[in-house]
């Protein structure tokens, strides 16, 4: 297919945009928990229903795996743990939860790379 130089213009114009519109890229974050925590067990309830929207990425730590976890977060389990540094604990409400997830997701051009906010 031969293609003038208007031609050209008018392809490169009309696809551009294609090669930055964001995704959203995974979100990382550390779940702490323990066995026989209600509240715990509903986060995971609720984690589960978000892991596909946001690309979740969660690593699970048991806080009865270690003394020292165990005396920092006994009295505030579930901890989720994000990216930036922040955390949530105890009942923890859905509207913060998906705030926090907000400002941890990560927007990604279609050419592969990470954009900047």
């Amino acid at each position: 297919m031969n293609l003038d130089a208007s031609d050209k213009i008018m392809l490169i114009y009309y696809t551009t945009p294609l090669l930055y519109k964001r995704e959203k890229i995974m979100v990382r974050l550390t779940f702490y928990l323990k066995e026989g925590c209600w509240l715990c067990d509903a986060m995971q309830e609720t984690i589960n229903g978000l892991t596909e929207k946001y690309g979740l990425r969660v690593t699970k730590v048991h806080i009865d795996s270690s003394d020292e976890l165990y005396e920092m977060y006994r009295f505030d389990i579930p901890v989720l743990e994000f990216k930036d540094g922040s955390t949530l604990h105890g009942h923890i409400k859905k509207k913060d939860l998906l705030r926090k997830l907000d400002e941890n997701e990560a927007p990604r051009r279609r050419d592969g790379g990470v954009s900047k906010k």
